[in-house]
């Protein structure tokens, strides 16, 4: 809840408290941490500012969908801005911004009452999009940054679906929680954390309405037991091009949905077109040999589906994954398995 949570902000602590942050070469516990402080100060009875507040219309949604007029108050100095969306002098969430020692725009902190209640949609995206606004401002395009922080709530799914992107063990994951209606807690019950980042045609796009993923490949493509448990394949475009996923997924269990993954990049050599694995991930396999074997079948099969001559392996790929894969030489008729 937001009730407690004051609209001003105490920029001149907030800078020192960035500027200890600037000092630190670990990026990534570094603006965790600031967010921390953030939190703290937000949640103090803050001293007015002087600052000059820039107020934006927007219109937001309630549960009935019926159009709800809200506004945003932007405040912060030179270093530091801060957006507050408010319904009737009633505050419904803020969000934080500024410039990284990295040299791109960070979003430390974007927090909505719809978290604990939901009354209204598009807090959420209304705050972005302010956030996406000042980054153009500020010379980096649109282009974000955010530690996404595992609360109370994942905020994974939220940023994935606004088009910005994480590391690839995760990207299988999110797809697959949002495509099946899954929260992401149950299909990846660990690392629900990490940094998200948002390009700058990801950003445009956003601004225009187009959520991305929604025009990614995500389909079943087969389905096996294991163990006396339901077992399916999943193929999953990745936002990079010409990259896509294999996410085993066992849906007997409540959590821990996702068990393992491949990596796979669409490659022509000779003429022809193949899949080469680049990468395997284990999430929390219970039978490594038959869901290796369920993978590399399932992977056969879609590429004879889609007209794919073979599978490959990436040269580049370690070799603990490689000896794992040459056992299933003969499953993947890959003349580079050896």
């Amino acid at each position: 809840m937001l009730s407690h949570i004051s609209n001003v902000f105490n920029y001149s602590n907030f800078n020192k408290l960035h500027q200890q942050n600037n000092n630190t070469n670990n990026i990534k516990f570094g603006n965790r941490q600031l967010t921390t402080d953030i939190l703290e100060l937000s949640n103090d009875k803050l001293e007015k500012t002087n600052k000059t507040n820039d107020v934006k219309k927007v219109k937001i949604k309630d549960l009935n969908n019926n159009i709800v007029n809200a506004e945003i108050i932007k405040s912060g100095d030179k270093l530091v801005k801060r957006f507050d969306l408010l319904v009737n002098n009633e505050n419904l969430g803020f969000a934080v911004a500024s410039k990284g020692n990295d040299n791109t725009f960070w979003l430390h902190q974007l927090f909505t009452r719809e978290n604990d209640k939901r009354s209204y949609k598009g807090t959420g995206t209304e705050l972005l999009k302010c956030v996406i606004e000042e980054s153009k401002k500020q010379g980096f395009d649109g282009a974000v940054k955010v530690f996404a922080d595992h609360g109370t709530k994942s905020p994974l799914v939220f940023y994935y679906k606004s088009n910005f992107i994480t590391p690839e063990d995760k990207d299988a994951c999110i797809q697959y929680a949002i495509r099946n209606n899954v929260p992401i807690q149950n299909v990846m019950s660990t690392s629900l954390s990490g940094i998200m980042t948002l390009d700058e045609k990801s950003a445009d796009a956003f601004l225009e309405g187009t959520r991305l993923y929604l025009n990614r490949t995500c389909k079943k493509i087969g389905e096996k037991e294991i163990d006396g448990q339901i077992y399916s394949a999943n193929l999953i475009e990745a936002p990079q091009k010409n990259t896509y996923y294999l996410l085993i997924a066992n849906e007997d269990v409540k959590e821990g949905i996702a068990t393992f993954s491949a990596t796979l990049k669409k490659v022509e050599n000779e003429g022809k077109n193949h899949f080469e694995i680049t990468k395997l991930h284990e999430y929390d396999s219970y039978n490594l040999k038959e869901e290796i074997n369920f993978i590399l079948n399932s992977i056969k099969k879609e590429a004879k589906t889609i007209g794919f001559e073979k599978i490959t392996i990436a040269n580049d790929l370690d070799i603990k994954t490689k000896n794992i894969i040459k056992k299933y030489k003969k499953i993947t008729g890959s003349s580079s398995a050896n």
